[in-house]
């Protein structure tokens, strides 16, 4: 319980809390530079664009629920994914090798080796 408490005080503590208003954005594939944008409150949605160039919704997600996970957990490909504010939302930010390195334990190398293993590609 208390090596529980120290990764969720950790953690804490490396988040850059953020708000994002109603229908603003909060994380773009194109402008994807290593963060992890974990959900603190609100509602938002991830979409992408079909093969007509129309954005199509993929998910509703909620507090605790982070955005970057998806696009490699759905797709290897580009496919200009982006994550909107539905309502006014609280996001934390964290590099997603801190990330990682808080949440699991381990290095961020040895989490890309492991999840290749399982997933294939992880960039």
């Amino acid at each position: 319980m208390a090596e529980r408490a120290a990764k969720l005080n950790k953690l804490a503590h490396a988040l850059v809390v953020s708000s994002v208003e109603k229908h603003g954005v909060i994380a773009e594939e194109k402008n994807s530079t290593g963060q992890a944008h974990l959900l603190l409150s609100g509602v938002a949605r991830i979409s992408c664009r079909n093969r007509k160039g129309l954005r199509t919704l993929l998910m509703m997600v909620g507090p605790g629920m982070g955005s970057r996970f998806f696009r490699h957990a759905l797709s290897a490909s580009r496919t200009d994914f982006r994550c909107e504010a539905v309502t006014n939302c609280q996001v934390g930010t964290i590099r997603w090798k801190k990330l990682i390195e808080i949440s699991l334990g381990i290095d961020s190398e040895n989490f890309k080796r492991m999840a290749t293993s399982y997933l294939g590609r992880w960039d």
